[in-house]
Order: structure tokens, then C-alpha cells, then sequence
């Protein structure tokens, strides 16, 4: 019987209060194992986003509305941006302390600025970038490919993987490196852009790139013997 095996999962199940059905107490029991995920699409994802963003240190706050913008919201800026004002103004002061929406604010301000300005609002400025073209050469890949890269290298874990590193971190690294828009990176990484840009063209082109490094990784081995 169903009781039965609730009992030899003694670790999984609990039994709760009894609950009348067609007039008769039925037993009921609490799968502990159970995970429900809330989605951006639910009703009530916006409380639960509230409670969780109340529940965390002041330092993690970034790195959980960072979460959100890539994961929840597709790096679409102007809709999270505009979820997170209205969550302010209906629970700052319900769920949320002063400190916590001053925060978020400072958080959508600086996002809102251009990704090369850091919190002061100062331009940030890298020795030597230049200005990118779509096929300029300066670089085997151009931007498309060299978000497809960011994508292998995460997969094949030679760089930290999504939870670790944010898609606006990444973008923002990788245009240090090769001068690409740090904020066009980031809308590659988004997953419906990846799907759009692996091609099979653009899959051999970085699969060439590779292979070139590998032959120059193995001339210097040679040269070492």
C-alpha cells in the first residue's frame, strides 16, 4: 500500500494532517524530495523573487540580479529593468528594507549606463582597444564567432560555467581581449542567440581557430623536447 511504502520512506515522506474528503479523514503525506522551480511565467514569481532577494547579504545582491537578467529575462534590459522598479514600489515597504532597495536602484543605474563606464560612471578605458568591424580581421573570429567560443570554452570547461560567471562578466572580459562590444557579446551568450548563430559555418570557422592554436601549442612542445 501506498501508507506502506510512505513508511519505508521515512526519509523522503511526512506524514501531515488529515484532511476530510467525501466525508471521510484522509491521510495525506509531504514528498520532502519534491522541487518546484517558479518561472518568470508565474503568477507569483515576483513575490517569491522579492523574498528570496530579501533573504540574501547586501554583497550577493548583484550577483543574484545579474542571475535573473541573464537566466529569467534573456538579458532583455528594458523589461527587467521595468520588473524590478514596480517589484520595488509594491514591496519596499512590505518585504523589502531601505537598504536593500537602495541597492537594487544603484544596481539598475549603473546597468542602465554603457557597459564601459564602471560605478563612478567613468569611462573605463583599455590600453590599445580599437574599434571593431563585423569582418575587420583583427581577430580569426569576429563577434559572433567569438561568442560561439565563450560558449565552447564554457561547455568544455576551461573557463567557469554560467553560475559562476555572469554573461555580462564574460562579454566584458572577452572585449577586453578583443576589442568587441562588450554589450554585444552579451546579447550572443543569451541562449536563443547562440541558437542563432551556430551555423555550421560559423561552428567550422571557430573549430579552425582551435585547431591553429593546438598546432602552435604543439610546436612549442616539440620545441621543448
Amino acid at each position: 500500500t501506498l501508507e506502506k511504502l510512505f513508511a519505508q520512506e521515512s526519509d523522503r515522506f511526512v506524514q501531515g494532517a488529515n484532511h476530510k474528503k467525501d466525508g471521510k479523514n484522509q491521510k495525506t503525506w509531504y514528498d520532502l524530495s519534491a522541487v518546484e522551480e517558479i518561472e518568470r511565467r508565474d503568477d507569483f514569481f515576483d513575490y517569491f523573487f522579492t523574498c528570496k532577494l530579501r533573504h540574501i547579504g547586501l554583497l550577493e545582491i548583484d550577483s543574484f540580479l545579474a542571475f535573473h537578467l541573464a537566466n529569467s529575462f534573456d538579458n532583455n534590459k528594458k523589461d527587467y529593468f521595468r520588473f524590478l522598479n514596480i517589484t520595488l514600489r509594491q514591496y519596499q515597504d512590505k518585504i523589502l528594507s531601505p537598504n536593500i532597495a537602495e541597492t537594487v536602484k544603484e544596481w539598475i543605474k549603473f546597468n542602465e549606463a554603457d557597459s564601459d563606464k564602471d560605478l563612478s560612471g567613468k569611462e573605463t578605458k583599455t590600453k590599445g582597444k580599437i574599434k571593431r568591424g563585423r569582418d575587420d580581421n583583427a581577430t580569426k573570429l569576429n563577434q559572433e564567432q567569438t561568442a560561439l567560443l565563450i560558449s565552447f570554452l564554457r561547455t568544455g570547461k576551461i573557463i567557469l560555467k554560467d553560475e559562476y560567471l555572469y554573461n555580462n562578466e564574460a562579454g566584458h572580459a572577452f572585449s577586453i581581449l578583443t576589442g568587441f562590444s562588450a554589450d554585444s557579446l552579451r546579447q550572443n551568450l543569451s541562449e536563443a542567440a547562440l541558437k542563432r548563430i551556430s551555423t555550421k559555418k560559423n561552428i567550422a570557422i571557430v573549430s579552425n581557430a582551435i585547431i591553429s592554436l593546438q598546432l602552435l601549442i604543439e610546436k612549442e612542445l616539440k620545441e621543448k623536447k
